[in-house]
């Protein structure tokens, strides 16, 4: 499957699409993550070039060795320097990280008034904690490119918010109800936020994988049943389902179909999955850590845990 040059794969609405190519405010990646990208395309880069361009960002370079050192990347000597980091991370990995921070830095200059930004930034952050958990159990990909996707994956309602900023603010309904929202969007706008969001990382020449796991994480249709990209926009939809169930704490009941779907279209053995809800609460820890957020109301039970 390849991206269309006309950049109509994912928006079919020749008025929506005008409007989008037309605003002049859409997001935009910061200096240093199109430094990050450029390294990402670079087949001689090297960990001196990756260090190099860290290194520019203090506050980046900060978050890199503060995860190398977390128990996400279980390790019993401690990371002391940005070098040793990216060696443990790996350039790849490192790489993708530092976009996701970098990134992640950027969304919080766009937010507006009407718009819930705490919860789509927490959503955001717990999709991508369970981006990552599901590909390890599933053995998918690299599980910091599964981050990064899942915390893209509702990029396209920061894009709706610029393009009519009161557009959220008049919908009318609780905007944690994720599935209500998505549905006026597409009503209201002729496309929902998942398509938009892989329309503006197309524009931003972000991989082909990443634009299709934002693109198909509501809509799967987007991905051909035999593309490549398959898997990983399966492992970006249920982390969005499963963000969702989490925030619901309804005692299991979402909970439970949820991980019945995981565990049928990502083959994801029983054992994992009953480690599973250990394993993502441990990681929501780690990650609101990470990131100076509060992610408690995504914790499981300890009725569900145990």
């Amino acid at each position: 499957m390849t991206v269309n040059s006309e950049a109509t794969e994912f928006l079919y609405d020749k008025q929506l699409l005008e409007r989008l190519e037309m605003c002049t405010t859409l997001p935009s990646p910061p200096t240093v993550a199109m430094r990050i990208l450029d390294l990402s395309q670079d087949p001689d880069v090297d960990i001196a070039k990756v260090a190099d361009v860290v290194s520019m960002d203090p506050a980046l370079t900060a978050k890199i060795l503060r995860i190398a050192n977390s128990p996400l990347y279980a390790i019993r000597r401690k990371t002391e320097n940005l070098r040793q980091a990216i060696m443990l991370l790996g350039l790849n990995g490192t790489l993708t990280m530092a976009l996701s921070f970098s990134l992640a830095s950027s969304m919080h200059e766009n937010a507006r008034q009407g718009f819930d930004y705490n919860l789509f930034w927490r959503r955001s952050l717990a999709a991508a904690t369970c981006s990552r958990r599901l590909s390890v159990a599933a053995g998918i990909g690299a599980g910091e490119e599964m981050f990064l996707a899942g915390l893209m994956q509702d990029i396209g309602m920061l894009a709706i918010d610029k393009l009519q900023p009161d557009f959220y603010k008049n919908l009318g309904v609780d905007q944690s109800d994720h599935n209500m929202v998505q549905e006026l969007e597409k009503a209201k706008l002729g496309a929902d936020h998942a398509a938009i969001g892989g329309w503006l990382l197309q524009q931003w020449n972000l991989p082909e994988t990443l634009q299709y796991a934002v693109a198909g994480s509501h809509n799967l249709q987007y991905v051909d049943d035999q593309s490549e990209h398959l898997s990983y926009a399966l492992c970006v939809a249920f982390s969005g389902l499963l963000s969702d169930a989490l925030l619901l704490d309804d005692s299991g009941q979402s909970l439970m179909p949820v991980l019945g779907l995981i565990k049928e279209n990502l083959a994801i053995d029983e054992e994992t999955l009953s480690e599973l809800p250990v394993s993502l609460n441990e990681d929501f820890m780690e990650v609101a850590s990470v990131f100076e957020t509060d992610l408690a109301d995504y914790s499981l039970s300890e009725f569900l845990i145990d």
